[in-house]
């Protein structure tokens, strides 16, 4: 399993190369998911620049809602929270969102994440990281 990162997403439907090469690639043998955290970045992001009927943010929100989309429990913020404080007091923190996605994927048994976004998700052990 392979969650998808809100920097991975934003590439895909900003017509990366790299990041279409890197779908093709993984799909193939791996079950694509995303969490709930990545979801709202990509929306928040793309109604926020978008303009009125703006075709990436109807391919987005078609892509999501054929995705399997990890939600935000106890459990994994939880997990989230025994992260956040384990980096602290190594003295390498990570930003909130990083750390809930992280919980997210942990609590859910999905320990790969693509992203070009390698320096927070390399801090956290356990967490694969994939990158294109």
């Amino acid at each position: 399993m392979i969650c998808l990162d809100t920097t991975f997403l934003i590439d895909l439907f900003g017509g990366e190369q790299g990041a279409a090469a890197k779908l093709q690639e993984v799909s193939r043998d791996d079950r694509l998911v995303t969490t709930i955290i990545n979801a709202s970045e990509l929306l928040l992001g793309l109604y926020g620049a978008a303009k009125s009927g703006s075709s990436k943010l109807a391919m987005a929100k078609e892509f999501l809602e054929r995705m399997e989309i990890m939600t935000l429990d106890l459990q994994s913020i939880t997990k989230a929270g025994e992260i956040k404080g384990a980096l602290k007091r190594i003295g390498k923190p990570v930003n909130e969102n990083d750390l809930l996605i992280t919980g997210i994927m942990l609590h859910n048994g999905c320990s790969t994440i693509l992203t070009r976004n390698t320096k927070d998700f390399e801090r956290i052990s356990g967490v694969r990281v994939l990158t294109y």
